[in-house]
């Protein structure tokens, strides 16, 4: 239940964070990508009361970046943590450079504590993080580089994946696809064919009205990119329950053309 609340919680702040001069199916700016953002926090605690971790992040508006490590594993390597941050909460997810998401966090935050719930798969745990001070000999940027190529997200088992693919045109226009599919048992499909979208300072927007009123955001930062469904414009056709929404992290600099015969 705690995670269907924050859901819905983060789903409402991303459709509600606009300023009342925009109109109101625009969707809203996730982050500026013009600089990067100082902003750096480290956290340490545990899951489940006996799983020690040691976290860091930097955030940039409602866009965070950042390493994991659990401190009772052999080699301690860190993980790389992508998330979106809604006021007072949260949702961070653990992954791999193939896209593997291995574990998720949501709950509330605050600048003295991260509390909620980690979970992957069927298992599901308690965490409370306080606050630590240390610092971190590294900088977390947030620009991108060369945003061509392949993104995907992926949940372990049965769980849903997407992908997407990019090809910058020119500085003002990008080549881009879609697919995503849900998890077991319904496996719906989200799909979006090559198309020419503009492209302005690392922000993308898809429109199309085949269905309804269809748009979303593509917001590209360094090795990732968010993608955001516009307030009220969901008509996208997609199966039931499938979108493009999400996080996705660079897997590969090569650009997969789609085409649905």
């Amino acid at each position: 239940m705690n995670r269907i609340v924050f859901i819905v919680a983060l789903i409402l702040f991303a459709a509600c964070n606009g300023t009342a001069d925009k109109p109101a199916d625009r969707t809203p700016a996730i982050a500026s990508t013009a600089k990067d953002n100082s902003d750096t926090r480290s956290w340490t605690g545990t899951i489940r009361g006996n799983i020690p971790v040691f976290m860091h992040f930097a955030l940039k508006d409602s866009v965070l970046a950042g390493e994991l490590v659990y401190l009772n594993s052999s080699n301690k390597k860190p993980i790389r943590i992508l998330g979106q941050l809604a006021p007072s909460m949260y949702m961070i997810k653990e992954f791999s450079d193939s896209g593997l998401i291995s574990g998720t966090w949501s709950g509330t935050y605050s600048n003295d504590s991260l509390t909620g719930q980690w979970y992957s798969g069927n298992k599901e745990f308690s965490f409370s993080l306080l606050p630590k001070d240390t610092s971190i000999d590294k900088t977390i940027s947030f620009t991108p580089g060369k945003i061509d190529g392949t993104y995907r997200y992926q949940y372990p088992k049965e769980g849903g994946m997407g992908e997407v693919s990019i090809k910058q045109l020119d500085a003002a226009h990008i080549i881009f696809n879609a697919s995503c599919v849900t998890g077991t048992p319904a496996y719906h499909m989200a799909t979006v064919e090559d198309d020419t979208i503009a492209i302005n300072n690392y922000v993308a927007l898809y429109e199309n009205s085949e269905f309804g009123n269809c748009k979303f955001s593509l917001h590209f930062f360094n090795g990732f990119l968010v993608i955001q469904t516009a307030e009220n414009a969901a008509d996208c056709g997609f199966g039931m329950g499938a979108g493009v929404d999400g996080i996705y992290i660079k897997t590969s600099p090569t650009f997969n053309p789609l085409k649905i015969e």
